[in-house]
């Protein structure tokens, strides 16, 4: 009995098998700012790696702009931002979860220079509502004037590999069962 319960622990995902998820990104995307950003920031659900985030950002005509050494802080990920201008831009991004696999994911801003009717974005426009999944954006409150809510791309995890935790829970199944064989052998042979 103690072995099967021991099997099905073992083969149950536990939350340390879940990927990290974006929230938010600042800018959010679609939005139409009056001035370039100085850095780009992207808000996880949990810690992501340095070593392996990578953030690029490019006009509309392809041109990388450049940016710095990607930054984390907590489950923030910003890079600075220079060189921008009126135009569109679209960011890519590709972080290492802290479970060690991969996600990607990209979102695009525009800025529209100061004569435009543009606004920056706020906390309530960027910010995910709640009870919403991850990745759209709240609507704010208001009339004229406001920003329209976007609907951003949804944001997943990178499939895993098919098969890259099978060998371990093998081993581990196996040790089991030796296990309990190895005890089942004790108890036959103090019973005489």
């Amino acid at each position: 009995m103690t072995l099967l319960f021991c099997a099905a622990m073992l083969l149950t995902p536990s939350a340390a098998s879940a990927h990290s998820g974006l929230l938010r990104t600042e800018p959010g995307d679609g939005t139409a700012l009056t001035a370039p950003p100085d850095r780009i920031s992207l808000v996880f659900n949990e810690p992501v790696w340095t070593d392996y985030a990578t953030v690029a950002v490019t006009d509309s005509g392809g041109r990388q702009l450049t940016t710095g050494s990607p930054q984390v802080i907590e489950t923030t990920l910003s890079v600075p931002l220079q060189g921008a201008e009126t135009g569109e831009y679209h960011v890519t991004w590709r972080v290492v979860s802290a479970d060690g696999h991969p996600i990607t994911g990209q979102f695009s801003f525009t800025v529209a220079g100061s004569g435009a009717a543009a606004q920056q974005p706020t906390a309530a426009s960027s910010a995910a509502a709640p009870g919403s999944p991850a990745g759209q954006v709240a609507s704010p409150e208001g009339g004229a004037g406001t920003a329209a809510a976007t609907t951003p791309p949804v944001f997943e995890p990178a499939p895993p590999e098919e098969g890259e935790n099978w060998w371990i829970i093998g081993v581990l199944v196996a040790a089991l069962v030796a296990l309990g064989g190895a005890v089942l052998l004790y108890r036959r042979r103090n019973r005489r």
